[in-house]
């Protein structure tokens, strides 16, 4: 998933947000918003199809309080959507044979590139019937994040692409560590994002206005941004009654991890999880000033 060349800074909230977009068959938006001592994933909870949708799906999860995922794209092969294997299943798998080898630094850029490689042959092996659909050449993409032993912020992008050869199908997976400046990163269904970081439309004041009112800013500002995109991103698709109905879906999810605090979710949604939600409650609210920029 390259990277756009829009990066733009929202009034004195000073919210960057670098977006990706894919198209996908199966829909999804994840984004990501960090300082140095946090880092939140949130995304919508939409399986769809091309005629059909269940709002089901966990798009994000929390390891051991050592890492945090989120994926987009393709889940699995259309061909068998109810088998066990998807690009979900895929990363806690990796994750405990990475824990179990005592694996202590960038586990996050190691669990990248190894559910880079599961996911690259699965849809290397799956062939041309699993890309029905897809276009430009994308199949999925993740990220990762982890605290390191020195208590820096470490964030891995890992992209799934295709190319067709006169050899046939070939699937690619590259591994990219975004900068730990603060910041936020945004891959899937980007249109929306793209809209609210674009100047004073009427999403980008909605938004603006939520994140003010929030007492969680960094959680606030990766919800509200999947929440508007659940809510205005354009019905694409229709179903068996002839009902439009677009790529993603409430509710939104958001997971966050903490630097030597571990895991909190600020939004449980579909997500199977013992913790509970972050209180919305807190002492006092930090006003927004010019000063925090990301």
């Amino acid at each position: 998933m390259k990277k756009l060349p829009l990066v733009a800074v929202i009034l004195s909230l000073g919210w960057t947000l670098d977006t990706v977009a894919q198209v996908e068959a199966d829909g999804s938006i994840l984004v990501a918003n960090w300082d140095p001592n946090e880092i939140v994933f949130a995304a919508d909870s939409r399986q769809a199809s091309p005629h059909s949708y269940q709002d089901v799906r966990c798009k994000i999860a929390a390891f051991d309080d050592k890492v945090i995922f989120g994926a987009t794209g393709r889940r699995t092969n259309p061909v068998t959507p109810n088998s066990s294997w998807d690009i979900y299943a895929a990363a806690p798998k990796q994750f405990a044979r990475i824990n179990h080898e005592g694996t202590k630094k960038r586990i996050a850029e190691i669990l990248a590139s190894a559910w880079g490689n599961e996911v690259k042959n699965k849809f290397q092996g799956y062939g041309e019937t699993a890309l029905a659909g897809l276009e430009n050449n994308k199949i999925a993409g993740a990220l990762f994040a982890d605290f390191e032993p020195d208590g820096s912020l470490l964030i891995a992008h890992e992209t799934i692409n295709y190319e067709r050869s006169a050899h046939g199908v070939i699937i690619t997976a590259k591994t990219e560590i975004i900068p730990p400046t603060p910041g936020s990163h945004t891959i899937g269904k980007g249109e929306i994002v793209d809209e609210i970081t674009g100047g004073k439309t009427r999403l980008q004041k909605i938004w603006q206005e939520r994140v003010n009112a929030s007492f969680d800013r960094i959680a606030e500002e990766a919800i509200a941004a999947v929440d508007l995109t659940i809510e205005n991103l354009p019905k694409t698709k229709v179903d068996s009654r002839s009902i439009p109905f677009s790529e993603v879906g409430p509710p939104t999810a958001a997971v966050r991890l903490r630097r030597d605090l571990g895991i909190d979710w600020p939004r449980i949604g579909t997500c199977k999880t013992e913790q509970k939600p972050k209180s919305k409650t807190k002492p006092k609210k930090i006003p927004a000033t010019g000063q925090h920029s990301h």
